[in-house]
């Protein structure tokens, strides 16, 4: 196979499954997966996942190697490191899975200036039974670890010392996305998961 298929749950139901191309994958072993994928011809997406930390990270950078900035129109915060608070991934039989926590982290391209968002839609999310108490203490716990390093002025180093920003991959194509529904006997499903962690 040409690519590695990462399935990410966003709760509560839907499934999104990405066909990370392997020529884009920088480092995947039993601690990181890291990639770069093409997104528009014109941006270079690079993603870190992690096995012991509860968040990942997306950066995007032009075609120069130079972080790329963003506008979160609700807040008018300008930001370049969007971090989703997570599950750690986990793999089985040669997929990647996660869950997406519901609250995101994003940081400014300098490293040290971040926002918190959508602590309520979290909260919410705890009170429907989405997640388990397990999952939100590190939630909230990795929350904390990342911005003691943000406020450390680590960030950064942090992520270079996974793999570092040079050599950015301009060859791994965008990856494809289909979306599913959750269904009862997926691995992804609350009891089931909590085996992974």
């Amino acid at each position: 196979m040409n690519e590695l298929l990462f399935h990410n749950l966003h709760l509560p139901y839907e499934v999104r499954t990405f066909d990370i191309p392997k020529v884009g994958i920088k480092r995947f072993d039993n601690k990181y997966l890291v990639y770069d994928v093409l997104i528009d011809k014109q941006t270079i997406l690079r993603h870190y996942s992690f096995k012991e930390y509860w968040f990942e990270i997306n950066i995007s950078f032009d075609m120069d190697g130079e972080f790329l900035q963003e506008l979160d129109k609700e807040t008018n915060f300008v930001w370049s490191y969007n971090f989703d608070i997570c599950s750690p991934f986990f793999v089985e039989k040669g997929q990647v899975y996660n869950v997406d926590l519901m609250l995101d982290v994003l940081v400014r391209s300098d490293g040290s200036n971040y926002l918190i968002k959508d602590e309520e839609e979290f909260l919410e999310g705890y009170e429907m039974n989405w997640f388990s108490e397990y999952e939100k203490i590190n939630a909230l716990e990795s929350c904390n670890k990342l911005v003691s390093i943000i406020n450390e002025y680590r960030l950064r180093s942090f992520l270079e010392e996974i793999y570092p920003f040079q050599g950015l991959n301009q060859s791994g194509l965008q990856p494809k996305l289909k979306k599913s529904k959750l269904m009862n006997d997926s691995i992804l499903e609350k009891n089931k998961r909590m085996s992974f962690y």
